[in-house]
């Protein structure tokens, strides 16, 4: 799909989202999100969807009307946005994005992202949907009820964004749980890694694992899981296409 055409079908895909989702008597706006750079995710060799809970603006559960992706909107997306604020969360999303895109490289081979800001960069290239689109009522910490309530009620919604993106690789961030009945992956036999499961179905990956701000396990073990989950199943694929 070229990206016009991709545009004109997520710019429709977000006025139903806003038409079901947005709460006007309670000044709660959807807070929309997709490829933080459209040209930049639909030309990726892989393309990357990352499945998080739920975006926050005002303290109180209000506000919104503004898209995700704009927060990487930034010419020098280290300095304007990941040096201090949001690093717990987007630093881990950077290392994995970097070293899928870079031939699998692991933890060990990369540069710490303060000594090579521009791994930044590769932000543009992913998409990110939450599950719960409303700013959160809970701001920072996340209500699970309020998370599953949304995804019930506008499943059908959620789903069609996700086929829209047609993603290769989709990292769960504790959300797979919501997803994995209408994805059909209950039936899929799961690799379990440290840190994490992975499903394959249809030539896809699904990849269930911590919120990228976790600290159940060290930065490094839950980067360098998804690079070889993500490596095990390009490898996967190689295989099949050359039978």
């Amino acid at each position: 799909m070229n990206a016009t055409l991709f545009s004109d079908q997520n710019k429709t895909l977000r006025k139903r989202f806003e038409a079901a989702m947005n709460e006007p008597d309670n000044d709660r706006y959807i807070i929309y999100d997709g490829p933080v750079n459209v040209e930049r995710y639909l030309d990726s060799d892989i393309k990357i969807a990352w499945l998080l809970k739920e975006p926050y603006d005002e303290t109180d559960g209000t506000g919104g009307g503004w898209c995700f992706t704009d927060l990487f909107d930034k010419d020098d997306l280290y300095n304007c946005n990941l040096k201090e604020a949001h690093r717990a969360t987007w630093h881990p999303v950077v290392y994995t994005t970097y070293g899928i895109q870079n031939g699998f490289m692991r933890w060990d081979d990369m540069n710490f992202i303060r000594n090579q800001p521009e791994m930044c960069d590769v932000l543009r290239s992913i998409a990110i949907v939450n599950a719960q689109k409303l700013p959160s009522l809970g701001h920072a910490y996340t209500q699970y009820a309020h998370i599953q309530n949304s995804y019930d009620k506008h499943q059908a919604l959620l789903h069609e964004q996700i086929d829209l993106l047609n993603a290769d690789i989709h990292i769960f961030a504790s959300t797979l749980s919501l997803y994995k009945k209408a994805l059909g992956l209950d039936t899929v036999q799961p690799v379990h890694k440290a840190s994490l499961v992975y499903y394959i179905k249809d030539d896809k990956l699904y990849i269930e694992t911590y919120h990228p701000a976790q600290t159940s396990v060290k930065r490094e073990v839950y980067v360098d899981d998804i690079i070889a989950a993500a490596e095990e199943w390009s490898a996967l694929r190689l295989n099949q296409a050359q039978v």
